[in-house]
């Protein structure tokens, strides 16, 4: 039987199953109408790691009910240091630049901090403080000049993919309590 209970819809489910919203961690939005196949099925909430200022207003849009999709959480592009090659990352190359990086991110409305692997470890660092004083969360990569321990020490938010994990690394992560994504369907 369905129906309305006081403020409560009540739905027969007879015969058939429920699941919760799924998640799906690790995407990179760049096609905009295959939105709605997040949703067709099942995924009511997506965590974009590449971030860029149409997705931001493309989540506005879907909390908004302008546009049917998933929950967007999104980092910016990204920051790495010397010789990023990613078209549109930010290197950061000095501390000053650093700590406006992450001002910027939190003034445009990102949700995270998306880190890379060439960032020298003053700046990572100072990416860190600067984030950690702005309620942002850092995520992504492991810095090569920063490594596991001291990403894991920084309190980094999370750490995407597992190329760069030992056996050792997953072991510390295990007990550091920083969030690890493996995305191991980028090795197949």
């Amino acid at each position: 039987m369905s129906g309305t209970s006081g403020d409560v819809t009540v739905i027969n489910g007879e015969n058939t199953y429920v699941i919760p919203g799924l998640t799906d961690m690790h995407v990179h939005i760049m096609n905009y109408e295959n939105l709605l196949l997040f949703i067709a099925n099942g995924v009511t909430t997506v965590r974009n790691m590449w971030g860029a200022p149409e997705i931001l207003d493309t989540r506005n849009k879907i909390k908004n009910r302008e546009l049917i999709g998933p929950d967007i959480y999104t980092a910016e592009s990204l920051l790495d240091g010397p010789g990023g090659w990613r078209q549109g990352c930010t290197v950061v190359t000095s501390i000053p630049q650093a700590g406006d990086a992450v001002l910027e991110c939190v003034k445009t409305g990102y949700d995270y901090v998306k880190v890379y692997e060439l960032l020298n470890s003053d700046v990572y660092y100072e990416i860190i403080k600067t984030a950690h004083e702005n309620n942002i969360k850092v995520v992504s990569h492991i810095p090569q000049k920063v490594g596991v321990p001291g990403v894991i020490e920084s309190r980094q938010y999370s750490i995407e993919h597992c190329h760069q994990l030992s056996e050792t690394d997953i072991k510390i992560l295990a007990e550091s309590g920083t969030w690890w994504c493996p995305t191991t369907i980028l090795h197949h």
